[in-house]
């Protein structure tokens, strides 16, 4: 934590900052809990990362009422907040008010979710620790799914063959843990001699994992983690550096080939002559076309499914971020969420090269994901997003921080100059 920020939490009442860690600590747990929150159906609550988050809401509602004050949101987070109210009003026009009232609700709780890891999460050893607690929980989804592997338990519904881990879908749970293995990297190069090898000894088995589900974004993204790695080492340098990164890379060749079954890997390598990638082009038309007929508006909140059956299409959501929601929200709702995406962009370019190389690696995996997958609604967007710009807005308080005090260091060197020179005119 900056002494700053130390400083204006201890001008803060005693209630108040208990309140303040408390609700980072449950961040913390429901970001633990994301990775297998599937597992953690709780009636009433849907998961168990939602009553968790519904508790730090709680408790950040009431440091916010003690304190008197809320800090302006981020620049993203107010075109996030357009976005969800866009939804909203999508009511008005839906072709599934049903299934636009539940994506609402979802919205919102996203929303809340995210707003308070920018008002919350106010330091880089805070970020580092919220990092930590989501490997910790990617680390319970592999073991759940080599757990399942070992034992031969198939996992995937219909196809006996594809392992997944904490009760996700195969293709949700390739890109969090691939998402877990950029954060891992990321990790490994910044932390202490003593803990690196903690971090690379997790990235063998979460890459044979995303193996195991059979997932092609996720053998894709794979690739994307192989580069930020080897851009991670180039950056530390060093034997130490180089050292885990030969060490892993040989285990997951000689494991491979021993590990995943030879239909997996056919599977990953079937490329656009795949069945479900054909079905995935038949879905993603017919998206298109129904959004031709409402372009400006779209259809309301996840009414995607309903308006494509209606036309005789496949009963699946779209299995792609960006025509899902043009689909669902029209240019204008769109248009606001892809400007929050661009201005997150803009962040990251800003930042360290520490932070650009995770945070960019970590986008370049999610949006391989979101080619083939509707991930708008998903916590892994939106917990992404929060990470970034918590991390600008870290090192944006820090940077101006600094050069803050040159200039009064300049005009008091100016002053002393001054005051010698009047010194010796006056003798």
């Amino acid at each position: 934590m900056s002494k700053s920020t130390h400083t204006k939490l201890r001008a803060e009442p005693a209630t108040t900052r208990s309140l303040r860690r408390a609700t980072f600590g449950l961040l913390c747990i429901s970001t633990f809990f994301v990775p297998w929150e599937e597992l953690l159906i709780i009636p009433g609550f849907v998961t168990g990362t939602f009553l968790v988050s519904s508790m730090a809401l709680g408790t950040a509602a009431l440091a916010i009422l003690l304190r008197s004050r809320i800090t302006i949101p981020p620049l993203p987070l107010l075109f996030f907040g357009l976005f969800v109210l866009w939804n909203f009003l999508s009511l008005l026009w839906t072709v599934d008010t049903k299934a636009t009232q539940g994506t609402i609700v979802t919205y919102i709780s996203l929303l809340l979710f995210t707003w308070m890891l920018c008002e919350f999460v106010d330091s880089k050893s805070r970020l580092l620790t919220l990092l930590r607690s989501y490997l910790a929980g990617c680390c319970v989804a592999v073991v759940m799914l080599l757990e399942a592997y070992i034992v031969g338990r198939p996992t995937v519904m219909g196809d006996a063959t594809r392992h997944t881990g904490g009760g996700l879908n195969p293709n949700d749970y390739a890109l969090l843990i691939s998402i877990g293995i950029v954060v891992a990297a990321y990790m490994a190069a910044i932390s202490k001699p003593k803990w690196k090898s903690i971090y690379w000894l997790f990235i063998v088995p979460a890459t044979l994992s995303v193996l195991l589900t059979g997932s092609r974004a996720g053998a894709i993204g794979l690739i994307v983690n192989a580069l930020v790695i080897a851009v991670v080492v180039t950056w530390s340098g060093g034997a130490q550096a180089v050292l885990p990164l030969v060490l892993a890379l040989a285990c997951v060749i000689w494991l491979i080939p021993n590990v995943v079954p030879q239909d997996l890997m056919q599977r990953v390598t079937e490329g656009t002559e795949a069945g479900t990638f054909l079905i995935r082009q038949d879905i993603w038309r017919n998206g298109l076309e129904v959004w031709n007929e409402s372009p400006l508006v779209g259809v309301g909140a996840r009414g995607f499914l309903m308006a494509a059956t209606q036309r005789g299409g496949w009963a699946f959501v779209a299995h792609n971020t960006p025509i899902q929601v043009l689909t669902d929200t029209g240019m204008m709702g769109a248009s606001l969420l892809f400007v929050a995406w661009l201005v997150l962009l803009r962040h990251i370019l800003k930042l360290p090269r520490s932070g650009r190389i995770l945070w960019l690696g970590a986008a370049m995996v999610w949006v391989i994901g979101a080619a083939a997958t509707s991930l708008e609604c998903s916590k892994i967007t939106w917990l992404l997003c929060g990470w970034i710009m918590v991390e600008y807005n870290v090192f944006r308080a820090t940077s101006t921080r600094i050069p803050s005090v040159l200039p009064v260091l300049a005009n008091e060197k100016t002053h002393n100059i001054s005051a010698a020179a009047n010194v010796r005119t006056s003798t």
